[in-house]
């Protein structure tokens, strides 16, 4: 088994993982769209030269990701295809934080997903 083989049968392993473990947390729409934009990027990393596609794929991610929380925590489902990301991003700071979940779901998640949104900005 070459080094590819291995790496996608690592890839899918724990992706399922990853799934399994968020399918109770976010719906399953945001899910597959994470699941789809993840194999996208991977792709696009494992072909080589691709890094814009790659940063496309990872920015998208965290819009989505970002707006999976956001419905999480006010109880009604986001359109995943209308996403303003820096409102929502301000929106999920704007949460109150009665606990230490809170502060990572609405502060550091949303502050690493800023990150790469503004790699993907100024890179495309």
């Amino acid at each position: 088994m070459d080094n590819r083989e291995t790496f996608k049968e690592d890839k899918d392993r724990i992706i399922n993982e990853i799934i399994n473990l968020l399918k109770h947390e976010f719906d399953s729409e945001a899910l597959l769209i994470i699941y789809d934009e993840y194999t996208k990027m991977l792709s696009s990393y494992l072909i080589g030269n691709e890094y814009d596609k790659v940063i496309l794929h990872a920015a998208r991610i965290s819009e989505v990701l970002m707006a999976a929380i956001y419905s999480r925590y006010i109880g009604n489902k986001v359109d995943y295809n209308k996403v303003y990301f820096w409102k929502l991003c301000d929106a999920l700071k704007d949460l109150p934080k009665k606990c230490a979940e809170d502060e990572i779901l609405t502060l550091v998640i949303p502050s690493v997903a800023e990150s790469i949104y503004r790699i993907r900005s100024k890179n495309v």
